[in-house]
């Protein structure tokens, strides 16, 4: 089986820590240790925010330059954590990546081909620019193993990918696509036989 990657939205888990410490200031770790405590108080106790202007300012320039785009911006410099890091390496580009609302929205089936050479066509229609990546499942188990180049939508639309499957056994066959990014789920079947 191929490898496959992981997409981690550096730009989300950067927003969310900032948010974390300007709710609980300097003292996160013993504020989310307390919560697993298994000898929880019964009465919460009252969290009063620490306020770092420097860090407001900077969660509301990030807030700002992800909500002003279509496209969701990417971190285009390698980040080494700090402190206080500068905003200008936060600085997000514009590029071809996955909205945030980017899913695929349908796909339909096509089968050609008789016993021993089956061909199987997706028609993936997207709702916006995105890329997609995505694998085949087979009704005999198999689970397709190669990587596939990601299909890119400039913008909303429909495009297609084929397999073909050279079966001979006898009986009904399916096969199903799985959309591993965006949307983590299958869609669709597209059925056959083999006499």
């Amino acid at each position: 089986m191929g490898k496959r990657s992981i997409s981690i939205r550096w730009d989300v888990i950067a927003v969310v820590i900032a948010l974390l410490v300007f709710l609980f200031g300097d003292n996160i770790y013993e504020r989310v240790r307390s919560w697993w405590e298994p000898n929880i108080p019964t009465q919460t106790p009252e969290i009063t925010p620490t306020r770092n202007p420097t860090l407001e300012s900077m969660v509301q320039q990030t807030l700002q330059a992800l909500t002003a785009s279509a496209s969701t911006p990417t971190i285009t410099e390698t980040l080494i954590p700090s402190a206080t890091p500068p905003i200008e390496t936060l600085t997000p580009s514009l590029s071809p990546t996955n909205s945030p609302f980017f899913s695929i929205t349908d796909v339909d089936f096509a089968v050609s081909g008789q016993c021993g050479n089956f061909t199987i066509v997706a028609f993936i229609t997207a709702n916006s620019a995105g890329s997609v990546e995505y694998y085949w499942i087979r009704s005999d188990g198999a689970i397709d193993g190669a990587v596939h180049p990601p299909i890119v939508f400039t913008s909303a639309g429909t495009q297609q990918v084929s397999i073909t499957w050279s079966t001979i056994a006898p009986g009904a066959k399916w096969i199903d696509i799985y959309v591993d990014s965006p949307n983590r789920q299958r869609f669709g079947r597209a059925n056959f036989s083999c006499p």
